[in-house]
């Protein structure tokens, strides 16, 4: 569809009375650009009110817009934006899990390498470490890999947040998460409040990779675009 057919498309859906808010919906579910959409809205605008103002000239008086298309509408809807920032707005359901995969396995790497340097350059160090790991508080290592992995932890902390927020979920909870980095209280590992709690944390990513966010705007935003640089979507640029 040229910009001729899509200012075509927004001008009967709105003659018939479809809601600017649903008419950006379709143009986005079919993939055009936020971009290309909001010119297409500029031009009825335009168009409109150039109408509006020879109808003013011609007879005197200021006679009603169309009962079908009210500019404030059209200005509401393009008040509701994309959000930018590593926790602000939302992220689609794909990019999440894209997303994901491709920090996790940066972070799998990155520790393998790290062990496998730390074996070459220091190995009575490493061998200590492992005798360590094999005992029965060996687990408490597990705590060092969101510091070690600072970089990696603040953006699968930021995917979650933008995620929950497409759920219209609060995005703090994404720091529930960590919690799988924190050892019992107790030392016992079968901790029963612990194994509660990895569970609804384990129920909670399910529903973040399975469950479709709305697509019509919240308070969070519109819903980026689904198409264009893959770092710019996960980064939230």
């Amino acid at each position: 569809m040229s910009n001729h057919g899509i200012v075509s498309f927004i001008k009967m859906k709105l003659e018939h009375a479809v809601h600017p808010n649903e008419i950006r919906n379709m143009l986005n579910r079919a993939g055009f650009s936020e971009e290309h959409i909001k010119e297409g809205f500029d031009h009825i605008k335009k168009a409109y009110h150039d109408v509006h103002q020879d109808l003013v000239a011609q007879n005197g008086f200021l006679p009603p817009l169309s009962k079908v298309f009210h500019k404030e509408r059209l200005d509401a809807d393009h008040s509701v934006r994309v959000q930018k920032g590593l926790f602000s707005g939302r992220l689609r359901r794909k990019d999440f899990i894209l997303g994901f995969l491709f920090f996790f396995g940066i972070g799998y790497v990155t520790l393998v390498a790290g062990a496998f340097a730390f074996a070459l350059l220091a190995p009575g160090v490493y061998a200590a470490i492992l005798d360590h790991a094999s005992g029965s508080e060996g687990y408490v290592l597990i705590m060092a890999v969101p510091f070690v992995l600072a970089p990696i932890t603040v953006m699968m902390l930021s995917l979650i947040t933008r995620r929950l927020h497409n759920l219209e979920l609060p995005g703090i909870l994404s720091l529930l998460f960590l919690a799988f980095f924190i050892p019992p209280t107790t030392g016992n590992m079968f901790d029963f409040g612990h194994w509660a709690l990895y569970t609804a944390l384990a129920v909670l990513f399910v529903v973040l990779l399975a469950k479709k966010g709305d697509p019509k705007p919240n308070r969070h935003g519109a819903l980026p675009e689904s198409r264009g640089s893959f770092f710019k979507r996960i980064f939230n640029t």
